[in-house]
C-alpha cells in the first residue's frame, strides 16, 4: 500500500486555552525554600514531633501502656509529660487489649490530676481494635465527621492493629502505607506500641520496613521502682536524656470496685515523675556472678510489680521468693555454691534484704547495674 503525501491533512493548531502548563518542578533552589520556614513544632517537647510516626518498645509488662496512656494524658491537657512540655490536642487512643484495664488507669490519672483531663475532653478510647489497612477507611470517615480530630493516634499494640504478619514484609509495608495516609490526610502524629526484637532489645520486632520507618524510638524498661522511658531515635533532634517514673496509688471510686471485693478501698496505679536511676557505675565494684543474680533478681521484681499493677494492688509490695531467684539463677547457669556466694554477698553489700522466704531490693539494689 502506498500513501500520497498531498492527501495527508496538516493537524488542526492546539488553541491557546488548551495548551497544558509544564508540571510544576520537582526540584526548586533552597534559596526559594528558605523564604518559606518550615520551624519545628514539637507534640511533646524533644520526644514527638507533630505529624510524624513514632514507636514505643518494651517487654510485655514492662510498662509500654502506662507509659504510653500518661503521654497521651499530657497531650490532652496541655500539662508536661515529666518536665517536657506537651502541645495541647486531641488524642485518639486505639485500645486493641486491656481495655477495661486502659480505663481504670485513665480514672486514676485524672482523679490524681483533679480530673484535668475529663475537663478537657480530647481523649477518645476505641470500643476495640481497629486493623489497617483493613479498617482505613471507615476509620478516617468517623474522624473526618468529628468535631475532635486527632492531633495522636495511639494504635497498642502494633500486633493487635495489623492486619496481617508483622513479619511479612507485604503486610509491613501496607501496615505503614495506612498510617502514613492517617498522617497526611489527617495532620496527626501516630504512635505504636510493640515489641523489641530478640537480638536488639532497641529496635521492633518484626519486618525490617516498620523500623525503618519510624521518626522516633522510645525504650520503656521496667525496675524495681518504677519505669524508665529512653529515647533511641529521634530524627527531628538530639535524643533527650532518659527518664523516669515511679507508680502511686490512686483510691479508685466505690462505683469502680470489683464486684466481689471486700477491702476498704481499691487502688489502681498511675505513674508519676521521678529521678532518674543513677549510672551503671555506681555498681562497679561488683563481680560477674554478683551482677547476675543482681540482674534477674531485679528482673523478677520488676515482673512482680506489673503483675500486682495489673491486678490493682501496690506494686510496692512486690518481693520475691528465694526458691524463685536460685531457680531463675540455675537456668543462666549460676548454680550452688557460686549462687550462695553471690546472694550472699549482695546481701552483705546492703543490695539485697531477705525477709524469711523472701527477698526484696534496697535502694540501692533497684539501680542500674553495669
Amino acid at each position: 500500500m502506498t500513501f500520497d503525501i498531498k492527501t495527508l491533512t496538516r493537524p488542526e493548531p492546539i488553541k491557546a486555552d488548551e495548551v497544558v502548563p509544564p508540571p510544576e518542578p520537582r526540584f526548586r533552589p533552597v534559596a526559594d525554600l528558605f523564604q518559606t520556614p518550615e520551624p519545628l513544632r514539637w507534640l511533646v517537647s524533644d520526644w514527638i514531633e507533630a505529624g510524624t510516626f513514632a514507636a514505643m518498645v518494651g517487654l510485655p509488662g514492662s510498662g509500654k501502656t502506662f507509659a504510653a496512656l500518661s503521654l497521651a494524658a499530657a497531650i490532652a491537657t496541655g500539662t508536661k509529660w515529666h518536665r517536657h512540655q506537651a502541645r495541647r490536642g486531641c488524642v485518639w487512643y486505639v485500645a486493641g487489649e486491656g481495655r477495661s484495664a486502659l480505663l481504670r488507669r485513665a480514672l486514676a490519672w485524672d482523679i490524681r490530676h483533679k480530673h484535668a483531663l475529663r475537663e478537657s475532653d480530647n481523649l477518645r478510647i476505641s470500643n476495640g481494635a481497629i486493623r489497617l489497612p483493613d479498617d482505613l477507611g471507615g476509620l478516617i470517615d468517623e474522624i473526618e465527621r468529628s468535631d475532635h480530630r486527632p492531633d495522636l493516634m495511639v494504635l497498642d499494640t502494633l500486633n493487635r492493629t495489623q492486619t496481617g504478619d508483622e513479619n511479612s514484609t507485604a503486610d509491613a509495608t501496607a501496615y505503614v502505607q495506612a498510617i502514613d495516609t492517617l498522617r497526611e490526610r489527617l495532620g496527626c502524629a501516630v504512635l505504636v506500641l510493640h515489641h523489641p526484637s530478640k537480638s536488639n532489645p532497641e529496635e521492633l520486632r518484626g519486618s525490617g520496613a516498620i523500623r525503618g520507618a519510624v521518626d522516633s524510638v522510645m525504650l520503656v524498661e521496667a525496675n524495681a521502682k518504677g519505669i524508665t522511658v529512653a529515647c533511641t531515635k529521634q530524627r527531628s533532634g538530639d535524643l533527650p536524656p532518659r527518664i523516669a517514673f515511679a507508680f502511686e496509688r490512686v483510691e479508685m471510686p466505690p462505683e469502680w470496685w470489683p464486684d466481689d471485693f471486700d477491702g476498704h478501698q481499691f487502688t489502681v496505679s498511675v505513674l508519676a515523675p521521678a529521678d532518674a536511676p543513677p549510672p551503671a557505675s555506681a555498681l562497679k565494684g561488683l563481680k560477674q556472678n554478683q551482677k547476675t543474680a543482681l540482674l534477674i533478681l531485679q528482673k523478677l521484681t520488676a515482673e512482680h510489680r506489673a503483675n500486682l499493677a495489673e491486678g490493682g494492688r501496690d506494686p510496692n509490695e512486690a518481693k520475691v521468693s528465694a526458691k524463685d531467684w536460685r531457680a531463675a539463677c540455675a537456668e543462666s547457669d549460676l548454680k550452688g555454691q557460686s549462687f550462695t556466694r553471690a546472694m550472699n554477698s549482695l546481701m552483705e553489700r546492703g543490695l539485697v534484704r531477705e525477709n524469711g522466704f523472701f527477698v526484696t531490693l534496697s535502694d540501692g539494689g533497684a539501680d542500674d547495674v553495669e
